[in-house]
């Protein structure tokens, strides 16, 4: 998200999952922290998720505005998303778009 640490993923039920990637890239610069200490870090990155209806193809954050996410899924809907907050803790639906024909 904007140049920060905050990444979004699907899954293949449908969830986009928004996650504080800054605790993994510490451990990547300092790979001696004990691994008991790692799965309870990692296990708490997770700082938004919402649903969809089906699968998703496609995520991309706006590269003008702070916090907007686009995403496409396989009912062809385009869905626009703009974070409530700077830490991506919550997320609003600007809108839905359906494509026609596909």
């Amino acid at each position: 998200m904007n140049h920060s640490n905050v990444v979004a993923t699907w899954s293949e039920d449908g969830e986009v999952g928004i996650y504080d990637i800054t605790v993994a890239l510490e451990e990547l610069d300092n790979p001696t922290q004990k691994k008991t200490a790692q799965k309870k870090a990692f296990a708490s990155t997770k700082i938004s998720s919402f649903k969809h209806k089906s699968e998703g193809y496609a995520l991309e954050w706006s590269p003008s505005t702070f916090g907007r996410l686009a995403s496409g899924n396989n009912d062809a809907q385009l869905n626009l998303y703009t974070s409530a907050d700077e830490t991506g803790s919550s997320f609003i639906k600007e809108t839905t778009v359906g494509l026609q024909g596909h």
